[in-house]
């Protein structure tokens, strides 16, 4: 993986997003927010996904043009409501989290 960030709330995405290359992919990681003190997500299916994704992140291949960002969509109140902008944004369309999603298209490479 190319290099990898960390981001709060739906304009902060698309931030970053647009700061991307146009033939670099994104990966975004959808998650709860994280304490502060303990970065553990409130989400307790986040929670126990983010070593599987933290794995996957540090295997990828050194050379990929990609980037990966995790998101964070709020606290659980701001989650549940289903008029939230990660819910009801025409491109994300989230239904649960933690959602993995890829932008773009990983482009491949010979040696």
């Amino acid at each position: 993986m190319q290099r990898t960030e960390a981001v709060k709330g739906l304009e902060a995405l698309r931030t970053k997003l647009s700061e991307r290359t146009k033939d670099t992919a994104a990966f975004v990681y959808f998650v709860g927010d994280r304490d502060s003190e303990t970065q553990i997500s409130w989400c307790p299916d986040c929670a126990a996904s983010d070593p599987v994704i933290e794995d996957a992140v540090k295997s990828a291949k050194p050379k990929a043009t990609a980037t990966f960002i995790t998101c964070e969509v709020g606290d659980k109140l701001f989650w549940k409501d289903e008029t939230n902008d990660f819910r009801t944004s025409e491109d994300l369309k989230l239904t649960s989290i933690p959602t993995l999603l890829r932008f773009g298209t990983v482009g491949a490479s010979s040696d």
